[in-house]
């Protein structure tokens, strides 16, 4: 608890790798991952290549790896605002990436209700992920942390599958559930 995981990097290099786009994260100079997903001739004009060489599906598939590795150390050598002022210019869509603590630190989310605190039975206030997307008239709700071992086996045991007190108490004396 209280450990965020660190967002890995993409590749355009993958076999899933398609024409007119470059889709992946990469580390920015400042620690951050900012992600690209545009056009590839922009991608070129970007890292000062020749539009021409990736005109066509077969030449962009070429020259895959030269365009992810040009734009991995385009990016690193920048920070996060750096890139995105970059991009912007070269008609690139990218955002930086965030991390969970700067999600639950951004104000956009709090508006919206994004991110929720819910009281937990073992860890106090736990702030998570709110339903999303917000229906108006279906808005749904986070009204619980995960439950504990067995916290729900009545409900779900005796009232959702119909099982006796009896059938129960047996299958819990041989620990089956």
């Amino acid at each position: 608890m209280g450990t965020l995981k660190p967002a890995g990097g993409t590749r355009v290099d993958r076999d899933d790798w398609c024409r007119a786009s470059s889709k992946g994260r990469r580390f920015s100079k400042g620690a951050q991952w900012c992600r690209a997903s545009i056009r590839i001739p922009n991608i070129a004009r970007l890292l000062g290549l020749d539009q021409d060489e990736f005109a066509t599906a077969a030449q962009q598939h070429a020259g895959r790896r030269q365009l992810d590795d040009g734009l991995r150390a385009w990016v690193a050598e920048r920070t996060a605002a750096e890139c995105g002022e970059a991009f912007t210019r070269a008609e690139v869509v990218a955002s930086r990436v965030f991390s969970a603590a700067d999600i639950a630190d951004d104000p956009v989310y709090a508006e919206r209700e994004d991110i929720v605190t819910v009281d937990d039975a073992d860890l106090g206030p736990v702030r998570m992920q709110a339903v999303i997307p917000h229906f108006r008239q279906h808005p749904g709700k986070v009204w619980r942390t995960g439950p504990a071992l067995g916290q729900d086996n009545h409900l779900v045991y005796r009232e959702w599958l119909g099982l006796g007190e009896d059938e129960l108490a047996e299958l819990e004396k041989h620990d089956a559930v």
